[in-house]
């Protein structure tokens, strides 16, 4: 682990302890953790691959340490913030840095 991953991983976790809150992440394969991690209402995300076009949208996101997890995130997997409202993981991103920014949309 270089020293910028780990002044990274520092970093997050302290911009997790104050904007965090606790989030039931459910697994598509089964299980679920019971985590603290960023939930953005709303990100404007430019859509790639077969979504080219330079088009954008705006879809939730969750900023998660990927060391919280039990399992790698992927597409399917749900999150679920404290007042109930789920989200479905439909895109992935990984900071190389130990964070992944998932994309979402209302479950």
């Amino acid at each position: 682990m270089t020293i910028r991953t780990q002044l990274a991983a520092v970093a997050q976790r302290a911009v997790t302890s104050v904007y965090g809150e606790p989030v039931t992440y459910a697994y598509a394969g089964g299980g679920s953790s019971d985590v603290r991690a960023i939930h953005h209402a709303a990100v404007e995300v430019v859509l790639d691959g077969t979504e080219a076009g330079g088009w954008t949208a705006t879809r939730p996101m969750l900023t998660i340490e990927l060391s919280r997890l039990t399992a790698a995130p992927v597409d399917g997997d749900t999150w679920t913030i404290a007042s109930g409202d789920t989200f479905e993981v439909v895109d992935v991103r990984l900071d190389g840095h130990g964070v992944a920014n998932l994309h979402g949309v209302v479950a």
